[in-house]
């Protein structure tokens, strides 16, 4: 399970189909591994990103919703750089996403101006 969850607060029609996901992940982080998830799985593909120390690595999840993004970082500095990278894939329409912990104890709005020093601040 992923330490925190990127999705809109709602329902959306949007969807990042699995070939635009890979293309995205790989504009970002050029070296990242990626895997395709079967039928059956929560997740239609997953993105690692290795750093020079395994403490920095990252990895992301797409959900099955296709909108829905999971970030497992170590670093909350470089969770927030994710998840605002991911704030700029998901289409301007839909207005803001929502930063959820791994426990739900909280949540943090993202809008397309976020930057990730704000992400984790206190408003």
């Amino acid at each position: 399970m992923a330490e925190f969850l990127v999705s809109p607060p709602e329902r959306t029609q949007w969807s990042l189909p699995v070939e635009d996901f890979g293309r995205v992940v790989l504009e970002r982080w050029p070296r990242a591994g990626l895997r395709r998830w079967g039928g059956g799985s929560h997740l239609r593909a997953s993105a690692w990103v290795k750093a020079p120390s395994a403490w920095d690595d990252l990895l992301l999840e797409l959900h099955g919703n296709g909108s829905t993004l999971g970030i497992d970082a170590r670093d909350q500095l470089l969770a927030a750089e994710a998840a605002c990278w991911w704030r700029r894939v998901v289409p301007a329409e839909i207005p803001v996403l929502w930063l959820y912990d791994r426990g739900f104890s909280g949540y943090s709005e993202i809008w397309p101006h976020t930057a990730p020093a704000e992400v984790f601040s206190p408003r």
